[in-house]
């Protein structure tokens, strides 16, 4: 009998939860246009594959791939919700891209760079993308711009510490932008401070005071109280409709039931500790498949 052998091309991309920013805008050069600052990279992430149903949960993917000519079937897993904070654009926009990277034979930067304009052109993200390509725990953004054109450094979150995130709603990209106007500077001394020192200790002090200075733990309300009497808590800040919570690792079931207690659910992230990935699975009649 014969096997009809067929190929599926994937891609694999962490999220991004960035915690301060500064936009940097070059009128006309989207390659150049981005942001320096700081975030989390983390995990679970986006898959995306070529082939069967058609599924593309974000514009700024669909943005990415028609920049890069492909109009055959790609689907989209997204296992967080898009407009909250934690960068969905940008992370399902690189997995669909580095997906036809792989299947085309064509460069990885390009697909990449590709991710990087749409974001930008659909005002969803400026710095999202060069953050998640540098892909382990916490990004460091300082020479704004794409893949291969802007400057990122990446550290590891200690292993001690474990990660959740409480959402509050939804909202565009753009209206944070717009609301962050004037917090420039904040950002930048925030960011030159993490040069200097590059530890997660400088990092969540910075992050709470730049929600400190922009106002974002406003979204709390009276919740905010309860989250500084979470459970080994060491530190936490707000971005868009999210909030990152840091607890020490052993506290992490008291900290979950804590939270519990007063109706707030929150998600349990992981800090990711690879760039974005690609594969080719081999399917065959026996729908076995393999990464390679």
């Amino acid at each position: 009998m014969n096997i009809i052998m067929k190929y599926k091309y994937c891609a694999y991309s962490p999220h991004h939860v960035t915690a301060f920013f500064s936009p940097k805008y070059t009128p006309g050069d989207t390659l150049t246009t981005g942001s320096i600052g700081a975030g989390i990279v983390v995990e679970p992430g986006v898959t995306a594959c070529t082939g069967g149903e058609t599924k593309i949960p974000t514009d700024t993917a669909r943005k990415a791939l028609k920049l890069l000519n492909y109009k055959n079937g790609v689907y989209i897993r997204e296992p967080l919700p898009v407009g909250v904070g934690y960068a969905s654009s940008a992370a399902t926009a690189i997995s669909a891209s580095l997906a036809i990277s792989v299947h085309t034979g064509s460069s990885i930067i390009k697909s990449l760079q590709a991710a990087h304009i749409a974001e930008v052109e659909l005002s969803t993200g400026l710095g999202d993308v060069l953050a998640i390509s540098c892909g382990v725990g916490i990004a460091v953004r300082i020479r704004p711009g794409a893949p291969g054109v802007g400057s990122v450094d990446c550290f590891q979150i200690p292993g001690s510490i474990s990660i959740l995130s409480l959402e509050w709603g939804r909202m565009h990209t753009a209206r944070l932008i717009d609301a962050l106007k004037g917090y420039s500077r904040e950002a930048e001394k925030s960011l030159e401070r993490l040069i200097e020192h590059m530890s997660f200790e400088v990092f969540i002090e910075e992050a709470e005071r730049f929600s400190e200075a922009t106002k974002s733990h406003g979204i709390l309300g009276r919740n905010r109280d309860i989250i500084k009497r979470t459970p080994g808590l060491i530190g936490f800040y707000t971005k868009k409709t999210v909030t990152i919570i840091f607890v020490e690792d052993n506290y992490i079931r008291d900290s979950i039931e804590y939270l519990a207690n007063y109706k707030l659910i929150p998600r349990i992230l992981e800090p990711s500790v690879s760039p974005p990935k690609v594969w080719v699975e081999r399917i065959g009649d026996s729908k076995e498949s393999s990464k390679v």
